[in-house]
Formats: structure tokens, sequence, C-alpha cells
């Protein structure tokens, strides 16, 4: 019994204020009742590592709760690690979401020793999509998806021209071209395995997005 007292309470020093949230974000950044939306959170730890994670999200009414809590190793030094949540389809209006980041020691559910850590929130709102002229999203096909490097995009009953883009889920721009093709083939062999958003707007202004998966 001594030694699992001391045990914890040396957890309890070891990462006590371990763990930071950086920023967070929902994307797309201006969400409307067609998109697909997700919650980033930005985080990093004074301990290492900080990949081994649990994850939890609910949505109730207009109110978002989220949190996570990471496995830290023993090792002293910043680790980073982005959380992603997917929220999925709201309807239009105006939503709040509180996350929680905790900390632990060994493997999942990183206990004994969870220590509650910082809190953050944000206030998002989506639009409805009425008067948004959009590429529907059953003409859209991807193939393979989930993808371990090239797949084929093709959107059929269009002849698409504009501009198609790659991001990832906190908004950044990894990947951009201009296509007069309705179907184009893409590599993202060179980027790391994740989810990302695949992002049409036409050259009329109609626009779509599309989830991609990068397996290892």
């Amino acid at each position: 019994m001594k030694a699992k007292l001391t045990l914890l309470f040396t957890c309890g020093i070891l990462f006590a204020q371990a763990q930071f949230i950086d920023q967070i974000s929902v994307f797309p950044p201006n969400p409307t009742t067609n998109d697909e939306i997700h919650f980033i959170a930005n985080c990093y730890f004074g301990s290492g590592t900080c990949d081994q994670k649990s994850q939890y999200i609910s949505v109730n009414g207009s109110e978002i709760s989220a949190s996570a809590i990471h496995c830290l190793g023993m090792l002293s030094y910043i680790c980073n690690e982005t959380d992603s949540f997917t929220i999925g389809y709201l309807p239009a209006g105006t939503y709040h979401v509180n996350f929680q980041l905790n900390a632990g020691a060994g493997p999942v559910p990183c206990s004994p020793g969870i220590v509650p850590g910082p809190s953050d929130s944000l206030t998002f709102t989506v639009q409805s999509a009425t008067g948004i002229t959009e590429i529907g999203k059953s003409q859209v096909k991807i193939s393979p998806n989930p993808t371990r490097g090239k797949s084929q995009i093709s959107i059929s009953g269009t002849d698409f021209t504009g501009k198609m883009e790659i991001r990832n889920l906190a908004g950044a721009l990894l990947k951009e071209w201009i296509t007069s093709n309705s179907e184009v083939s893409i590599d993202l062999s060179d980027i790391a395995p994740g989810v990302y958003q695949l992002i049409f707007t036409s050259e009329h202004g109609k626009r779509s997005v599309a989830s991609i998966l990068r397996a290892d």
C-alpha cells in the first residue's frame, strides 16, 4: 500500500502542469449545414511521449463537450500532439465547444496518476447552405479512399474547371492545383498518415469539401 501511494504521489508531481493547450479551432473555419465539422486541439506536453491517448466528444443541443487524456512518458522533452474530433453535420445555429485536456501515466487508459489539466472553449456559427451553390457530395468520387498514396478523383455530372486544395484538419494548405478536368489523379505519398480535407472551388464559385484518409 505504501508503495502504491508513493507511486501515485510521484506521478502527481511529475505530471502536474505538464499539459498545455496551444490552440483550438473548428474545420472548415466557416462551416455550413452541408459541411462535416471537425474540432481540432493543438496541445503540447513537457514530458514525452504523448501519442497514446483516449478521446471523448458529445453534442447536446448547442453545447459540445470534448476531452482527451494523454499518457505521458518519463523523458523530459516537449511533445506536440493534435487531437482531432469529428462533430459531424449540424443544423444552422451557434455552438459552444468546451475542451478539457488531462494527462496520466502508463498505457491507455493512462492510470494511475491522472492529473486534470487546462480547459479552453470556443464559439462558432454554422450557416445555412441555402443560397450557397455546392457541387453535390454524391458527385464526388475518390478511389481508393483510404489511400496509401495515389487516388483518382472524379466529379460526375459536371465539367469541373477550377481549384483543388488539400488541407489538414487545422486548415493548413498542403497542396493546391488548377485543373480543367473532371478526373484528376493526386499523390499523397509525401504527407503523413491522417485525415485531410479535399476542397473544390470551381471557376463559377461552386464548392465542395470531401474527406480523404491517408493510410499507413
